[in-house]
């Protein structure tokens, strides 16, 4: 079953490997799929300002610094469990964190937050979790 409601538009970013061309083009869904290739950090970033989530469907992403960039644009996130920074995901105010490989989970999260239209807020620069450790070794206890 193809997931999709009108109006929905489906953006992929970032550079085309070849070896993903079968999929590209066997693709019949009822979701739009625009290619954009790779793009400069900046344009991303307003990418990401106007975007209404993130998906991150992966099989295997040590981290996904995707992840952290798109949170500190306000964008939600929709990974799966085998993405590393799905630890950030700690709310489900954040995004979704669902199971690898589960396309009923993804359509279920897709619909999910075709409902919500806010945006998130928190501390996602480098310098957060540095703070952190250093409060920590300083007094032993972590801070809010």
């Amino acid at each position: 079953e193809s997931v999709g409601e009108p109006g929905w538009q489906l953006d992929v970013t970032g550079t085309l490997l070849d070896e993903t061309l079968p999929d590209r083009s066997a693709y019949r869904g009822k979701v739009p799929v625009v290619y954009h290739g790779a793009i400069a950090a900046s344009k991303l970033a307003e990418v990401m300002r106007h975007s209404d989530l993130l998906v991150l469907p992966s099989l295997e992403e040590g981290f996904g610094l995707v992840v952290p960039q798109a949170l500190s644009c306000g964008l939600p996130c929709a990974v799966s469990s085998m993405v590393g920074a799905k630890d950030l995901i700690i709310r489900t105010d954040y995004g979704t964190v669902f199971p690898v490989g589960d396309e009923e989970a993804i359509g279920n999260t897709l619909r999910a937050w075709s409902l919500r239209t806010e945006r998130i807020t928190g501390e996602w620069s480098w310098a957060a979790p540095a703070k952190q450790m250093l409060h920590l070794a300083r007094t032993g206890r972590m801070t809010k």
